[in-house]
């Protein structure tokens, strides 16, 4: 399975299911407005054009969740000029010349090199296995969404299955949107994506 979560939920399915990664979106965040572009341009996308890019200033003070002084520390993708994902599990620490995971976190000084690596490398798997893709969306407000983006995410012609979690109450007539509705979303000001993706582990197939 293809699982493609807008945060760290989709490595925590793997996890859970005991699956290797499917794709390279492992322990990232891809905000609202990115996965909308993601979704409604996947099978156009060429993935191998990269840029690097670091979690903005801007992008830190919109969230309202991530610290401002960590953010020089987390950096990302920006692929074929479509959408943006950030690799926020992946920390920049000059005091480790080895890849050392310390809790959810991988610290490296070489963090830049490290992302480009493990992004090749699942990127080259996700192609060679050629699976639809299944997008798993955990609607956090910290991540940008609101009712509008979630409107818009539900007016996308897209043919890929889309699993959408959120506490807007909203309905779709598509068959491939399934939509559960969960009032206790964002109730918690850290609320943790794994949360959702055991409750819903079900649901996601």
């Amino acid at each position: 399975m293809n699982i493609i979560c807008n945060n760290c939920g989709g490595a925590d399915f793997y996890t859970l299911s005991k699956q290797p990664y499917q794709n390279p979106f492992m322990w990232s965040v891809i905000f609202a407005d990115d996965i909308i572009q993601l979704i409604q341009h996947y099978d156009r996308i060429n993935f191998h054009n990269t840029e690097l890019v670091r979690l903005s200033k801007e992008t830190v003070e919109k969230s309202n969740y991530y610290d401002y002084d960590e953010c020089n520390k987390i950096c990302g993708l920006t692929i074929d000029n479509v959408f943006t994902v950030y690799f926020t599990h992946y920390i920049f620490d000059p005091a480790y010349k080895t890849p050392t995971k310390i809790g959810p976190n991988v610290h490296y000084y070489r963090n830049f090199e490290y992302i480009c690596s493990k992004y090749d490398e699942r990127i080259q798997r996700m192609i060679e296995k050629n699976e639809p893709p299944i997008f798993v969306i955990i609607a956090f407000k910290r991540h940008g969404w609101n009712k509008d983006k979630i409107h818009k995410l539900l007016e996308l012609n897209t043919k890929h299955k889309v699993i959408l979690i959120t506490n807007v109450a909203c309905s779709s007539v598509k068959p491939n949107f399934d939509i559960i509705y969960d009032a206790g979303l964002d109730k918690i000001h850290r609320d943790l994506p794994i949360t959702y993706i055991k409750k819903y582990f079900g649901r996601i197939k």
